[in-house]
């Protein structure tokens, strides 16, 4: 997804009508149709302000529908670009193409959890979803809700992805509880079952900390209606 190609890139002079090699390639490294990359094309051949054939990053990223994006600073790395290369048509389509209504599922999903794992670790925290929630709610225009509101936003943000909504406790502690719950003697069941949920609830709590990989938020996207509220399409 948004790879861009491996073959080398290939400097052209702009012109009204794309060379049929370039429009080819373009459909084979994308989910986007032929119609879809000739539009493009015009899109490209704005951005190539210098008319050297090929993209920067930077360039890239003043598409209309993307310049004003609130994670923009996040799109190098969620569409998997290098800020210092140069990209030609081809690379340009493959880029965008986790935005075509048709691409997979997984490149959709791909993207969503690159926008939101903010430090580019391969996973996804608290911190992350806070610091992501924050920079769309102000581009909103919803910067005014107060610190209350935002938590709740992001604890039913939390709860849908079917995670702890609190910070996990200290994992010496919860080592301690458990050892403190089986002191007590020979639990009934009703006593057993909830000792069961704590300890579940622990686990859950200690993968938020250590965040949320990539498998895990795509099976939650995967069966919750989260993948509509966070996607990000190009119109």
């Amino acid at each position: 997804m948004g790879q861009g190609s491996s073959a080398a890139v290939v400097p052209f002079v702009n012109t009204n009508v794309p060379p049929p090699e370039l429009v080819e390639r373009a459909c084979i490294l994308s989910a986007f149709d032929t119609p879809e990359v000739l539009w493009l094309w015009q899109q490209y051949c704005r951005l190539d302000t210098d008319e050297d054939g090929v993209l920067s990053c930077e360039e890239l990223l003043e598409l209309p529908a993307l310049k004003h994006q609130p994670l923009r600073e996040r799109l190098p790395y969620a569409l998997g670009l290098n800020t210092t290369k140069q990209y030609d048509f081809p690379a340009f389509v493959a880029a965008l193409s986790p935005f075509n209504p048709r691409s997979s599922l997984d490149d959709k999903t791909r993207l969503l959890f690159r926008l939101y794992d903010s430090d580019q670790d391969g996973r996804i925290t608290k911190k992350d979803l806070r610091s992501t929630m924050k920079l769309v709610l102000k581009s909103g225009g919803e910067d005014t809700l107060s610190e209350e509101q935002f938590e709740e936003c992001l604890d039913l943000t939390l709860t849908e992805l079917g995670l702890p909504t609190d910070e996990p406790a200290d994992e010496k502690q919860a080592e301690k509880d458990k050892v403190a719950l089986g002191d007590i003697g020979a639990p009934s069941e009703a006593e057993q079952e909830t000792a069961v949920g704590e300890i579940e609830v622990s686990r859950r709590g200690s993968s938020l900390q250590a965040g949320i990989t990539y498998e895990m938020f795509a099976g939650c996207v995967g069966t919750t209606n989260l993948g509509p509220k966070l996607s990000f399409f190009i119109t």
